[in-house]
């Protein structure tokens, strides 16, 4: 059965550009092995999506194009 494992790196300065964001790896864990299937890079100019694993093409949203995107698209929790 396969399980999706979130990870993630941090890095030791101040959030910057997206080479010195946060990113969060999206991880499958299937019998046999583990394998990367996307990342987002989360730095001071917005949040960055790669939807395969060392790709180049990527969707990115300022954190104005985010708040608008999460509330169009969210579900309200309390």
């Amino acid at each position: 059965m396969a399980k999706n494992i979130i990870t993630f790196g941090l890095s030791d300065h101040d959030l910057g550009r997206e080479e010195k964001g946060v990113t969060f790896y999206r991880e499958i864990q299937e019998e046999g092995g583990q394998s990367r299937k996307g990342a987002m890079v989360v730095s001071k100019g917005g949040i960055r999506w790669y939807p395969k694993w060392k790709s180049k093409t990527n969707h990115f949203l300022t954190w104005d194009q985010f708040e608008v995107a999460a509330k169009d698209k969210g579900k309200k929790q309390k």
